[in-house]
C-alpha cells in the first residue's frame, strides 16, 4: 500500500518529538525514577528551536520550560533564532522568567540565613576544616555575638583565634549581599541581593567597577532596602570588550552628603548621557563580592 509524503512527514514529526520529550528526562542516566529525577537536564536552546521547526504545540513546549527551565539566555542571536522558527512573544517570555541558574540562585539566595552558634560547634566537634568555615561565616555572616562564655565554648571545641576573628568581624545584620556569590559567572547585567539593617540618616548605595581600576559606577539610585531588611538592586557589568574579567560589586551606607553627590552623578549623566567612572567615595557598613563576566 502506498504511503503519501505527508504520511511520512508526520510520522518523522511525531518521532521527533516523542524523541525529544524522551531526552529531557532520561539523557544521560539508566531509567531508574531516582536518577530520572535527580539528573533531569534543563532544556537546551536547539531543543527548543527543533520542537518548533516540527511544529510541535507551543503549550507542550512551554509545560515543557516550565518543568525543566532552560539552559540559555534570550540575546540577540538567540532570538532571531527562536523567532525564525516560529515562536511566540508568549514563549520568548516563557524561557526568559524560565532561566535554570536564575532560578536556582533566586531559591539559594532566599533560603540563605546566617551561621548559627550551633551550627559552627557541630562543625568543628566533625573535624569540619577550619577554612571550610571561614568560607561559610564570610559568605553568609553570623547571628550572634561572641560573649566570653560563647568564646569559651568555641575554643574548647577546637577554634583557632584566626576563626574566632572571622566571627567577630562577620556579625550578620548591618550589611551583607546574598547574591551574585564571589566567582559567579554574569552577563552584562545582574542582579544583586542582600539583607540589611535600615541605618537612620543613611542611603544604601550599589557600585561597581571592572577589577583593577581606580574608579567606580554608581548603580541605578538608591536601594529600597524592605521592612524585612531585604533589598535588591540592578548592577551593569560594563561593555563587551570586559567579557573575561572579574568585577567588583560593593554595596555602602553613605551620609546625606554623598547621597546629594550621587544623585547630581545620574542626573547630570540622563542629561549628557556621559556616566565616567568616579573615585568611591566614604561610607560604611559595607558589603561587597567579585564576579566574573562571561558574556554581554
Amino acid at each position: 500500500m502506498k504511503r503519501s509524503k505527508a504520511f511520512f512527514s508526520d510520522c518523522r514529526r511525531v518521532i521527533i518529538y516523542a524523541f525529544t520529550l524522551f531526552s529531557f528526562v532520561i539523557s544521560g542516566h539508566d531509567g531508574t525514577a531516582q536518577q530520572e529525577s535527580s539528573s533531569r537536564k534543563p532544556v537546551t536552546l536547539d531543543q527548543v528551536v527543533n520542537l518548533l521547526k516540527n511544529k510541535v504545540n507551543e503549550a507542550e513546549i512551554k509545560k515543557q520550560i516550565a518543568q525543566f527551565k532552560v539552559d540559555f539566555e534570550l540575546t540577540s542571536e538567540s532570538t532571531a533564532k527562536l523567532v525564525r522558527a516560529g515562536a511566540s512573544d508568549e514563549l520568548l517570555e516563557a524561557i526568559k522568567t524560565n532561566r535554570y541558574h536564575d532560578v536556582i540562585a533566586q531559591q539559594e539566595s532566599s533560603s540563605r540565613r546566617p551561621v548559627t552558634f550551633d551550627q559552627i560547634i557541630d562543625l568543628l566537634k566533625n573535624k569540619v576544616k577550619e577554612t571550610e568555615i571561614k568560607n561559610q561565616i564570610e559568605q553568609f555572616k553570623v547571628d550572634f555575638d561572641l560573649t566570653p562564655e560563647s568564646t569559651a565554648k568555641l575554643v574548647r571545641a577546637g577554634a583557632s583565634d584566626e576563626l574566632l576573628k572571622v566571627i567577630k568581624t562577620n556579625r550578620s545584620g548591618e550589611l551583607v549581599i546574598t547574591y551574585p556569590r564571589n566567582g559567579e559567572e554574569c552577563g552584562a547585567t545582574t542582579r544583586v541581593e542582600g539583607r540589611s539593617m535600615i541605618i537612620p540618616d543613611k542611603f544604601l548605595w550599589i557600585f561597581a567597577h571592572r577589577k583593577g581600576l581606580s574608579v567606580w559606577w554608581p548603580q541605578s539610585g538608591v536601594v529600597l532596602v524592605e521592612k524585612n531588611g531585604t533589598w535588591v538592586q540592578g548592577v551593569n557589568l560594563g561593555e563587551p570588550r570586559d567579557i573575561g574579567f572579574d568585577f567588583e560589586i560593593k554595596a555602602m551606607w553613605v551620609d546625606a552628603t554623598v547621597d546629594r553627590r550621587m544623585k547630581d552623578y545620574l542626573a547630570n549623566g540622563e542629561k549628557t548621557g556621559q556616566y565616567p567612572g568616579i573615585p568611591l567615595l566614604e561610607g560604611s557598613p559595607t558589603a561587597e563580592v567579585t564576579v566574573r563576566k562571561v558574556r554581554h
